[in-house]
């Protein structure tokens, strides 16, 4: 089977898909951040932006939108992210960053927008992150978890197998691709599976 994205702009096979991804990280090359938020809708921009960031050799540090702002900035300091992919440029705004500048990049690739904030507080983060994830905050600030490659490998790779044996050739995105169980057991172990990954927009499957 050949891997192929679905949403509700058309569907795109893995030729399709390494050009949009050689767009976006060329985008994301030209900030020069190390750690980049992203912060949108399920969509297959937001997997072309996963793919993106990691092939750059750069941490991404998803962000659910049910986070508030509060919550988002929170994890963008934390982190110590200096860019942001988003498809909501008045609440990119509202974060604290600014559109990149025209000319200042390659032409963007798809629905999302980098922007870029000024000045940024370096963190250290463990040797080998690649991701980082946090957690809702219904109890008090979210914390984050910094992931590397192996690990996500490992766990996506286990999961291949178990689908691979029921014969799942078909996987629907129904939580926000921001959350880990979503973006690596559901999303990545399709891809990785060769099956249809179809990605609608949240509100389409009763969440917004």
């Amino acid at each position: 089977m050949s891997p192929t994205l679905i949403d509700t702009h058309g569907s795109f096979d893995a030729a399709a898909i390494a050009v949009r991804v050689q767009g976006m990280a060329a985008r994301v090359r030209a900030t020069g951040a190390t750690v980049v938020a992203l912060l949108a809708d399920n969509g297959i921009d937001w997997l072309v932006a996963d793919r993106a960031v990691l092939s750059c050799g750069r941490v991404l540090l998803p962000l659910p939108t049910f986070f508030t702002d509060a919550q988002c900035r929170h994890a963008l300091d934390a982190a110590g992210a200096g860019a942001l992919l988003s498809d909501d440029g008045s609440r990119a705004a509202r974060l604290g960053f600014s559109a990149l500048p025209d000319g200042a990049a390659p032409e963007p690739t798809g629905a999302l927008s980098m922007h870029v904030r000024a000045s940024v507080q370096p963190v250290v983060l463990p040797e080998a992150t690649c991701k980082i994830t946090f957690t809702s905050g219904s109890t008090g600030q979210p914390k984050g978890v910094c992931l590397s490659a192996p690990q996500l490998a490992a766990v996506t790779g286990s999961l291949v197998a178990v689908g691979r044996s029921l014969g799942i050739s078909r996987h629907l995105c129904m939580l926000p691709l921001a959350v880990l169980l979503e973006n690596v057991a559901g999303a990545d172990a399709a891809w990785l599976a060769g099956a249809q990954c179809i990605v609608p927009p949240l509100n389409e499957v009763g969440l917004s």
